[in-house]
């Protein structure tokens, strides 16, 4: 049963006594949509909201304890990490340690979590389920194995695996131990391809990368728990999982692909999240500054390229100007959004004509991008005394000849 807790007044409460920054907005906060057993709670920077898990909406938690977490994910409007001044503003909520000791006796004691209603759904017919072997988890996480780069997620290819040519796929992603093979996420709607795929950007100021699977972050599914609840044993899968890292869902016959996809449908514990979904790009920081020059500074001098972002996405939405939507464009290059920044240069050049930077950094994107058409009219816009300083370096000469080139 729900609703032993009201999240609302817990979190008015902890305001009221224990957290007081003037430099944030107060955030919502709402129970867990998953049965998120991998950490209580949860702030989500861009949308200002904490989550806490629905599992300790219960009479076996006390309000003390629930409070303690939202004191925690309070403290993480200042900083995605847990620094050592993180961990000593926890100590000064009362009693943290002992009201954590209880949380985790509490979700120690879960024995099952309850299936997920209603179940998602799979339409993906038979020959287009696709089991994808990742590194084993105890020498490198699986996590690490995904890029993500300009809106996508990429798999790193493998020079020793061949995978086949298919579009629009369901990926169940696996790895194995000695004996098993674990279900540790999937895709869905993802791209396969049989010759690696290059990206080529680093003279350009990105990143070079080579790939097999290109996904999408709403589509991917990656389990948080180390502790992976489906498990089939290996020699239940033909040979190829090994040799050429995938085998396709109607190459098994020792084992029902059913019990696989009732699992992945009745899944409803929390995932990792890699990158940024579409929805996230446009989001602003949860700070009360109106001062737009203040902001641009403040995304400037933050660590975190997500966070950069937001903070000059509201900069631009308290001033549209020159310098807002420059540091936008770089806050975006820095997040790898690369055809985003590339807009908002165009938008701020579009804005104060004179100055070439913007131009430039958008000629600059045009050869990453391959836009030699666009790359050709922002070149015709500037001046001969800003061509000779922008192409006369070894970046701008590269440029030049990528421009020139037919």
């Amino acid at each position: 049963m729900r609703g032993h807790h009201d999240l609302n007044a817990l979190l008015s409460e902890v305001l009221q006594l224990y957290y007081k920054d003037e430099r944030y907005l107060t955030p919502s906060i709402s129970w867990s949509k998953d049965f998120m057993y991998s950490r209580f709670g949860e702030y989500q920077y861009c949308d200002n909201h904490i989550i806490i898990s629905r599992l300790l909406d219960t009479d076996k938690v006390s309000e003390e304890a629930i409070m303690s977490v939202i004191y925690h994910e309070l403290l993480h409007q200042e900083t995605s990490e847990h620094p050592e001044t993180f961990q000593e503003k926890l100590l000064q909520f009362p009693s943290y340690q002992r009201l954590n000791n209880e949380l985790e006796a509490y979700f120690d004691a879960i024995e099952s979590i309850p299936e997920l209603d209603p179940p998602r759904t799979i339409d993906a017919p038979l020959d287009k389920i696709v089991f994808v072997l990742l590194p084993n988890e105890y020498e490198r996480q699986y996590v690490e194995q995904f890029t993500y780069y300009d809106k996508a997620l990429y798999l790193e290819a493998d020079r020793k695996k061949t995978y086949p040519d298919l579009l629009s796929a369901f990926v169940i992603w696996v790895v194995q131990n000695d004996t098993d093979t674990f279900v540790v996420g999937w895709s869905d709607s993802a791209g396969i391809y049989g010759e690696k795929q290059k990206i080529a950007h680093k003279k350009w100021g990105g990143w070079n990368l080579t790939y097999q699977v290109k996904t999408k972050v709403e589509q991917t599914h990656l389990l948080t728990d180390c502790f992976y609840y489906c498990a089939i044993p290996n020699k239940w899968f033909p040979k190829k999982l090994i040799t050429r890292g995938y085998c396709l869902a109607s190459d098994t016959s020792l084992f029902d692909i059913e019990d696989v996809l009732t699992y992945i449908k009745n899944y409803s514990e929390d995932f990792h999240v890699i990158g940024l979904t579409d929805k996230a790009i446009n989001c602003c920081a949860p700070l009360a500054e109106n001062d737009a020059k203040k902001l641009v500074e403040l995304s400037k001098e933050t660590d975190s390229a997500f966070r950069s972002l937001w903070i000059a996405n509201l900069a631009v939405q308290r001033e549209l100007t020159y310098d807002t939507l420059f540091n936008r464009a770089v806050a975006l290059q820095y997040a790898l959004l690369f055809h985003d920044a590339l807009e908002v240069f165009l938008e701020a050049s579009q804005l104060a004509p004179n100055i070439p930077e913007a131009k430039m950094e958008a000629i600059r994107l045009c050869a990453m991008l391959d836009e030699k058409e666009l790359a050709r009219e922002l070149i015709q816009s500037l001046s001969g005394e800003d061509l000779r300083a922008y192409f006369g370096s070894a970046l701008g000469g590269g440029i030049y000849k990528f421009v020139v080139q037919q």
